[in-house]
């Protein structure tokens, strides 16, 4: 009988697969429409990225890749930001790759000037960082959610500086996550009442993300009957928006916390309700976490004959989950190793292109100095010329001047001779002055010129 019901659970999954496709073979015909590289066609196989990012990723790799390629064309830097940020979750396999695309779609986001974006590749950038702490010794992992802490805080600020406090509530509640795995359960505490004060009376998924969190955090700390309020106001929410894979997640976690309060019959009621849920949307990982919860609450509640039927359904469930993720994961795992080997030819490209640059560079400085070096001769020779034409020009006046001079005092020499004595007028121009002389016997005379007052 269990078979028989994980057999039909198994062949309602590929449902949901086939809407999927559905919507991507209409986004395609789409693009066919509109072969414009333009922002429109970048929104569309956007789309398209979301379609077959978890059917057939390495597809939506290459969809992102030509989204990519037309938005740095067009030197769209929002768009070139957002198809790094998916590229980033296609990748989310390797954290190394999915770091280098944050990286990048910070550095577009800022060139943008887009804050609200900026702040997105923030809480991207603190999520990448929390995933890796899974893997990592408890030393390299406090460094990495301090690092994760960081990024929240670049995001609460930057969305803080425009008043956008939706998602400055989203990023609290991603710091308080963060918090939480620190052991820094106050401080968390404030965040997340902080989150809730931004988003009550919403119905969004940044309100839902807030409340999710907020129940995680009220388990953490062993309350079970506030983190059970917290899942029931979660329900509410995903079913006001039709989050199929959140309303049986919701389900399931209510169902857990109310047999954390010992409300066994109530817990199997509504754990029941999540299974067949998941089964008719086609959910796989809902599912096996449906079985999960109705085997613990059989096996804690005493029913122990009730327990064991569901365990041998919980091992198939898991067999076929299981199978079918791990595929899903090497698929990823593929991808992100051709990106990586890809990343290493555009790096190899880009090492030659800078040498070629640094080459270039040279020889424009290189022809430069030359032209200066010509330049500046030329500027030295007419600098020698001018000085030369000035002091020929300086030696010739000074010439004409010393002949003036010359025949002004030849002038003044005749007058002088005209007046006195030559031995007198000797004196003066040796001296300065003539010593007065006695001379015994003179002979004067005075005359007049008549008319010479008028000459």
């Amino acid at each position: 009988m269990f078979r028989a019901a994980l057999l039909a659970c198994l062949l309602a999954l590929p449902m949901a697969l086939v809407a999927q496709t559905r919507t991507a073979d209409s986004l395609a015909a789409l693009l066919r429409a509109h072969p414009q590289q333009d922002t429109v066609r970048v929104d569309l196989l956007l789309k398209l990225v979301h379609q077959l990012e978890d059917p057939r990723p390495d597809t939506a790799i290459d969809v992102a890749r030509e989204a990519l390629r037309i938005a740095r064309t067009r030197k769209d830097h929002t768009r070139e930001a957002e198809v790094m940020r998916e590229m980033s979750d296609l990748l989310v396999a390797s954290f190394d790759s999915a770091y280098y695309y944050l990286r990048l779609a910070m550095a577009a986001a800022r060139k943008a000037n887009d804050p609200k974006l900026l702040g997105h590749v923030y809480d991207d950038l603190s999520y990448a960082h929390l995933s890796l702490t899974y893997a990592q010794a408890t030393g390299a992992r406090t460094g990495m959610l301090e690092q994760a802490v960081a990024y929240s805080d670049s995001a609460i600020g930057t969305f803080a500086a425009n008043g956008d406090t939706i998602a400055q509530a989203y990023s609290l509640s991603r710091k308080a996550e963060v918090l939480m795995y620190l052991h820094r359960e106050d401080e968390a505490g404030r965040c997340l009442q902080q989150a809730l004060g931004f988003v009550r009376g919403t119905v969004d998924e940044i309100s839902l993300a807030v409340q999710t969190l907020l129940a995680k955090y009220h388990l953490w700390l062993e309350r079970p009957d506030s983190a059970l309020f917290h899942q029931e106001v979660c329900l509410r929410i995903s079913e006001q928006l039709g989050l199929r894979h959140q309303i049986a997640y919701n389900r399931t976690c209510i169902a857990d916390e109310l047999a954390l309060l010992g409300q066994y019959d109530r817990a199997l009621l509504i754990a029941s309700e999540a299974l067949v849920y998941a089964r008719e949307n086609g959910l796989v990982k809902e599912t096996g976490d449906a079985v999960y919860t109705l085997y613990e609450t059989n096996r804690r509640a005493g029913h122990l004959g009730e327990a064991l039927k569901w365990h041998e359904q919980l091992l198939l469930t898991v067999d076929s989950t299981n199978a079918i993720m791990a595929q899903e994961s090497m698929n990823k795992l593929q991808v992100a190793l051709e990106s990586a080997k890809n990343r290493e030819r555009v790096t190899v490209l880009e090492k030659d292109r800078q040498i070629n640059e640094q080459k270039r560079a040279r020889q424009r400085t290189a022809l430069f100095a030359l032209g200066g070096g010509v330049l500046l001769l030329i500027l030295l020779a007419l600098v020698i010329q001018n000085r030369y034409r000035l002091k020929h020009r300086a030696l010739k006046e000074s010439e004409v001047q010393k002949a003036i001079i010359e025949k002004e005092k030849a002038r003044s020499e005749e007058l002088l001779l005209n007046i006195l004595p030559h031995e007198v007028a000797e004196e003066l121009k040796a001296k300065g002055s003539a010593e007065a002389v006695q001379i015994d016997q003179v002979t004067v005379l005075f005359t007049d010129f008549k008319g010479f007052t008028a000459m």
